[in-house]
């Protein structure tokens, strides 16, 4: 017990023997016995078994016993239980003090609120604050934060004419050359004449360069100009709209390295196995009047002649061994003096 709770009790005691002995026929010294309603409030007092009820019998009040016996305010109460959570956090709030009875026990802890939908987590309720004796009601566990919604992650783009895994130009389809060096020849390209855009003309160059190659290691570093006017080393090629002035008529011409000419819109065979199919008319006619360039005869006659380069008149690019070696001879000769690289250079197509 509280040192104030045992002082207050002593104090009572005291006071409740005082009377007693009064009450019983006068005091030790020969005083008179006290009046019949101090003897009966003795009398009752003797019967009180806790500071409490003793505190209140003498004092005829509560006030200060509370204090004195060193207990909470709302003796006999229950705890609260803490408030379930609702949405958004809502807290509950204590259970009010019972008027009488034995102590309540502690409340039991409140539990957590299921958490909001895409809302913070709900906040736990306050202890209960009456109950004498009893643990006070803890607060609900918070509920768990909801989750947000998953986006759907965006497509990856389309590679471009460049290839995939970022290497330009012809050597950008996922493989490496068949053999080393690579030759790479200067191959300039005269478009005055020609209607293709800037894009067409470019996949045109772009797949004529990966046909030779993705077969034969001889590539062709391409630049574009507007003019007639040649160089001294590679090849020069002229790209015309309807009609080839020097060959009426015709797909494609070789008159010389640096006199070859080809249509935008060349008239071409299907080839019988479609693995053979180019993309691009142009690229196909272009691709074989350099075959001319590179001392390539035609291969007409034969039984994959459809699908052959050199065959005349067909969209097929198929290139054989002995075609191979007679090119790469020449590429050698024409062949920029650097070995070292292993792909094309992307067209460069001016404007």
């Amino acid at each position: 017990m509280h040192a104030l709770a045992r002082g207050a009790l002593a104090s009572a005691s005291a006071l409740v023997i005082t009377l007693a002995v009064a009450c019983g026929g006068g005091g030790g010294d020969g005083s008179p016995a006290s009046s019949s309603s101090a003897c009966n409030a003795a009398t009752q007092c003797m019967t009180c078994s806790t500071c409490l009820e003793l505190c209140a019998c003498t004092r005829g009040s509560v006030d200060g016993c509370f204090a004195a016996c060193d207990l909470s305010s709302g003796a006999g109460a229950a705890a609260g239980t803490g408030g379930a959570p609702g949405t958004g956090g809502a807290v509950s709030t204590g259970g009010a003090p019972a008027t009488g009875g034995a102590p309540g026990t502690g409340g039991l802890p409140a539990t957590g609120g299921a958490p909001s939908t895409g809302g913070g987590p709900a906040t736990g309720g306050a202890p209960g604050t009456g109950g004498l004796g009893g643990a006070p009601g803890t607060g609900g566990n918070a509920g768990n934060p909801g989750t947000g919604g998953a986006g759907a992650g965006g497509m990856g783009g389309v590679p471009g004419a460049g290839g995939a895994g970022g290497i330009p130009g012809a050597g950008g389809r996922g493989q490496m050359p068949p053999t080393t060096p690579v030759h790479r020849i200067e191959l300039r390209i005269h478009r005055q004449n020609s209607n293709l855009t800037d894009t067409q003309l470019f996949d045109v160059l772009d797949e004529m360069n990966w046909i030779w190659w993705s077969q034969a290691a001889v590539c062709f570093e391409i630049h574009t100009v507007t003019n007639d006017q040649t160089m001294n080393t590679g090849f020069d090629m002229w790209f015309h709209a309807n009609v080839i002035p020097c060959a009426p008529g015709s797909n494609g011409v070789y008159c010389g390295d640096h006199d070859i000419h080809t249509l935008d819109q060349p008239s071409l065979g299907r080839v019988n196995d479609p693995a053979w199919d180019t993309m691009f008319n142009a690229s196909r006619t272009s691709g074989h009047e350099l075959g001319h360039g590179l001392t390539l005869n035609h291969y007409n006659g034969f039984a994959d002649s459809n699908d052959s380069l050199m065959s005349s008149g067909r969209q097929g690019f198929k290139l054989h061994q002995f075609e191979i070696d007679d090119a790469r001879r020449r590429a050698r000769q024409k062949a920029l003096p650097d070995d070292v690289p292993l792909f094309c250079a992307p067209p460069n197509v001016i404007p």
